[in-house]
């Protein structure tokens, strides 16, 4: 072994560029985060061949004197701390000086600086870690750091940068989180002598917020703000429909420190639970804001992590304010609002009720017995039991005229339709002629003014989308995705008030699961029962079901117990089942639910939208997909070029 050596200094700060410098983008960072800490109101950058040839920072901050300007590029000299308990409550962004000796020492860097009150600036040039010269200047106030020909001595390093334009995006995507996080800052970034960007000062953080993410994000931004004793959180949120499949979307600033925080990343996407599609992530920025001594940046050599001291009260604020700003704009959008001189307190119970086995028919207008026959003995409402057999989807008639053209639209049922009895006789949907759509000159003009809304269905294309009429449009809604977000409210409602109706298993069901899908269906079984599903160890890794929901009763139950292990094994094996309970329900609602090519009558649709209308989150079945589209007269003018 050979011996121990004590390192030169120029070594050691080569090694510490290593964790500080890793791109071009990580001196644009340490540089600008020096200027915002200088309160800096202006910061021009400059760069040339995506940061290989030059990386320049200007701002107009405090600037330095002489001896600090020398002093900063000491290693470990910094002036923005100075004893250990400053260490456990820091409030500017840097803190370690590591940043500007390391850079120096991977590159020829000038530094430029002074102070309002000087009379001259000071100049300084280091090359390769050494400082070669020293001079007075005549520069405005503030600082101007230049980074040449970074990596020129670490041939190693240079060789792994990457190209000119994916360079260049890395600093455009850390200028524009800079800008996102200091909306008061004025920056601008200029590539090769051209201008990329230039965001001048804000008084709202959400008009810095539209200019960073565009125009196209804009308006589906919702603005939110929490604060409480411990933590203040504000920020603006994207719709559902603007969610993307990476995290480049996500800005969370903690006390003005873009951070990629795993736990506060996690309390966002409980916020939006529900509301997206597993793969895709939320557009958002969010600023925390906590006291410096409950909050620890120390932990990460990038600064890109930290830890809070009451992790828990910050996860639940998070998600919690999320959860609410988006409930509070969940709303269907074909309910027209009512005016406030005619809402009744019956109106708003009407608005407040929730989905139930009576509602389905209560809305249908003149329905025949056989339904709300069915609608009185709940686990055989036509609405709530699947058939083994679905309808193949079927082409519809052609409209001899326009007055039948809703009749057109959806076919009339079979007798081995899912929905059809055998003795009662079945309506012929052609025969519903519901009034024709007539486009309103105004949504105001044309609302209803009780409350209550006056979507109505037309039709049925291709036995999987029910085609509908409002005062805002032309409607579309997915009927399966639909009546999963009913029966998954209804599963969640039931569990809450007591437990879900039953069905012994007149043949019980057995499977067969892993070893480690076994230990978990093991340890969850008595949670598992709350959901209406009984099983238990037959032998070994064998189990057996031998009761279910009366909504599962003709389903197959093995596979869907099956499918909830896997749920439970991948929310994480040693998690409480709660935590992945609506994972499980989503599950039955799913295998529970009408079926696309599934024929409904016209009061079986009018009855699904009047559920989904009922339901806390309509916009979106628990997976994540929508449930409706929306055509307004505006659409449809434009698409025919009338506009």
């Amino acid at each position: 072994m050979a011996p121990v050596r004590i390192l030169p200094e120029i070594l050691t700060n080569k090694i510490a560029a290593g964790e500080v410098v890793e791109r071009p983008s990580s001196v644009l960072k340490e540089l600008v985060e020096n200027s915002l800490d200088a309160k800096s109101t202006r910061i021009v950058v400059e760069v040339k061949k995506g940061g290989r040839s030059l990386i320049q920072v200007a701002d107009n901050g405090d600037g330095m004197d002489k001896d600090d300007a020398l002093l900063c590029l000491e290693r470990y000299a910094t002036s923005k701390i100075y004893t250990d308990d400053d260490l456990f409550s820091i409030s500017t962004l840097g803190f370690r000086g590591e940043a500007l000796p390391s850079i120096g020492s991977v590159s020829r860097l000038t530094l430029i600086t002074r102070k309002k009150d000087n009379p001259a600036g000071t100049k300084v040039v280091m090359q390769g870690g050494k400082i070669v010269n020293v001079s007075e200047i005549g520069a405005p106030p503030g600082t101007m750091i230049t980074v040449a020909d970074l990596f020129y001595n670490v041939p190693a390093r240079r060789k792994f940068l990457k190209t000119v334009a994916t360079e260049m995006g890395h600093i455009a995507d850390t200028m524009s989180a800079m800008a996102l996080g200091w909306p008061e800052t004025a920056f601008e970034l200029i590539h090769n002598d051209r201008k990329l960007f230039s965001w001048p000062a804000a008084q709202d953080p959400q008009d810095r917020i539209a200019d960073v993410l565009g125009k196209d994000v804009a308006p589906g931004l919702i603005r939110f703000s929490q604060k409480e004793p411990e933590v203040s959180i504000e920020g603006c949120l994207a719709m559902p429909e603007f969610s993307r499949t990476t995290k480049r979307g996500l800005y969370i600033f903690v006390n003005g420190r873009l951070v990629t925080d795993k736990l506060v990343t996690h309390a966002l996407m409980e916020g939006y639970k529900g509301r997206l599609m597993k793969g895709k992530y939320p557009v958002a920025v969010v600023f925390l804001r906590v006291p410096p001594d409950q909050v620890d940046v120390n932990v990460h050599p990038a600064k890109a992590e930290v830890r809070f001291v009451n992790g828990a009260m910050v996860h639940q604020a998070l998600s919690s304010t999320v959860k609410e700003s988006l409930d509070a704009l969940d709303q269907t959008p074909w309910k027209s609002a009512p005016k406030p001189p005619v809402r009744t307190e019956a109106n708003e119970d009407l608005l407040r009720q929730p989905p139930s086995q009576e509602s389905f028919s209560s809305f249908v207008k003149e329905e025949p017995s056989w339904i709300k026959a069915a609608a009185a003995t709940p686990p055989q409402a036509p609405m709530y039991r699947p058939e083994p057999r679905f309808d193949a989807p079927r082409e519809p008639r052609r409209p001899s005229s326009p007055s039948s053209h809703s009749a057109a639209l959806s076919p009339q049922p079979r007798e081995d339709s899912a929905f059809s009895r055998p003795e009662p006789p079945v309506p012929d949907p052609g025969t519903v002629q519901p009034e024709p759509y007539k486009a309103p000159q105004s949504q105001a003009a044309a609302a209803p003014q009780d409350g209550v809304s006056d979507l109505k269905a037309l039709g049925q294309f291709a036995n999987a989308y029910v085609i509908c009429r409002s005062s805002k449009g032309l409607l579309i809604v997915d009927q399966h995705a639909a009546h999963e977000r009913i029966l998954f409210e209804q599963f969640k409602k039931h569990m809450e008030v007591g437990g879900i109706e039953i069905q012994n298993l007149l043949i019980p069901e057995t499977f067969e699961l892993s070893h480690i899908e076994a230990e978990i269906l093991e340890r969850i079984l008595p949670d598992l029962q709350k959901t209406g599903i009984d099983v238990d160890r037959f032998s070994g890794r064998t189990f057996v079901v031998k009761a279910a929901p009366a909504m599962l009763a003709n389903s197959d139950i093995g596979k869907i117990v099956k499918e909830m292990v896997e749920k439970v094994a991948e929310a994480g094996g040693n998690a409480h089942f709660f935590d992945a309970l609506d994972e499980c329900l989503i599950v039955m609602a799913c295998h529970g639910s009408v079926r696309a090519h599934q024929s409904l009558s016209i009061q079986e649709m009018d009855a699904l939208l009047k559920q989904l209308e009922a339901c806390e989150r309509p916009s979106q079945c628990p997976h994540g997909r929508p449930t409706w589209l929306l055509w307004t007269e505006y659409d449809l003018e434009r698409a025919f070029k009338r506009k």
